[in-house]
């Protein structure tokens, strides 16, 4: 039986900064409908990444992430009462 190597400390706040990213992509596009190239040049600003690197990761949603595939709701059916 082959031991599964331990992460690095490197590897484990890489990880742990990327899921800190796809958190934070979830509430700006998810949750305050910014649109999409808004959101990567924020998340480059607040996390001194380049916009490439941004998208990088987010293509990579990380292991911790829910995986779901970004749904948009079709209009009228926001869940708000109008």
């Amino acid at each position: 039986m082959k031991a599964t190597p331990i992460p690095s400390a490197r590897t484990r706040a890489r990880l742990k900064r990327n899921d800190a990213l796809y958190r934070r992509f979830l509430e700006l596009y998810e949750h305050r409908r910014l649109r999409l190239d808004d959101v990567t040049r924020r998340l480059a600003a607040e996390f001194f990444l380049t916009e490439r690197t941004v998208l990088r990761i987010l293509r990579q949603q990380p292991p911790t992430a829910p995986r779901q595939s970004p749904s948009h709701s079709s209009p009228g059916s926001h869940g708000g009462a109008e």
